[in-house]
């Protein structure tokens, strides 16, 4: 998520993050709510799954571990391209076999 406006504290504007759906509810105030668009998260089916720096696999970048946290940004054949969504690899791109991923 992006935060757009505060009222509370003006230096979280353009600050990014990630919460929980369950986190998001209209207050009931009679204010107009805005749709926000929700990621699917996925994450590998098995540990060390390689992350590519292209999609024909000619180089790996790194090893992602089991609990490595993505959104798919689009697919193709056999391979989708990700963005790591948390951890010390945040914003990280990069592709992996479709095979390989699930939903969280």
């Amino acid at each position: 998520m992006e935060v757009k406006t505060s009222s509370k504290d003006a230096s979280l504007v353009g600050k990014t993050g990630i919460m929980k759906v369950e986190e998001l509810e209209d207050k009931g105030d009679g204010k107009e709510t805005v749709d926000l668009p929700l990621v699917k998260t996925k994450v590998p089916t098995e540990a060390d799954i390689s992350l590519y720096k292209d999609k024909g696999k000619a180089t790996e970048d790194k090893k992602l571990s089991a609990t490595t946290r993505m959104k798919v940004l689009k697919e193709e054949g056999g391979m989708a391209e990700i963005e790591i969504v948390d951890g010390a690899d945040i914003t990280k791109t990069g592709w992996v076999e479709k095979s390989k991923i699930k939903d969280e």
